[in-house]
């Protein structure tokens, strides 16, 4: 009996909440990434014919448009970075910490 009191006043609470406060998801606009082509570091363009095996310099990829400096304090760039040190794999020595960053 308690139970269908209650009911009406938690849709009407858990309604107003959903109208008054703003939503990210439904506020903001789609944001879509103009394509770009991977670069390499000299600026080139990686191709699945010439030069697929070169790796992506993000410089020269995304910073003709973004700040690179921007570009690399973000959290996916600098993830391990103060974790890194020679030593931290003896097995595996191209692994430098135990996040991305000194990854290949």
């Amino acid at each position: 009996m308690e139970a269908r009191r209650f009911f009406p006043f938690l849709f009407t609470a858990v309604f107003l909440f959903l109208l008054l406060c703003p939503s990210d998801r439904a506020s903001s606009a789609v944001k879509v990434h103009r394509d770009v082509w991977m670069k390499n570091e000299f600026g080139e363009r990686i191709t699945p014919k010439d030069n697929f095996e070169d790796p992506y310099s993000p410089r020269n990829t995304c910073g003709s448009c973004h700040p690179y400096s921007t570009i690399t304090s973000g959290f996916h760039f600098q993830q391990g970075f103060d974790e890194m040190s020679d030593t931290y794999n003896p097995r595996k020595p191209w692994i430098l910490s135990p996040g991305m960053y000194g990854k290949w």
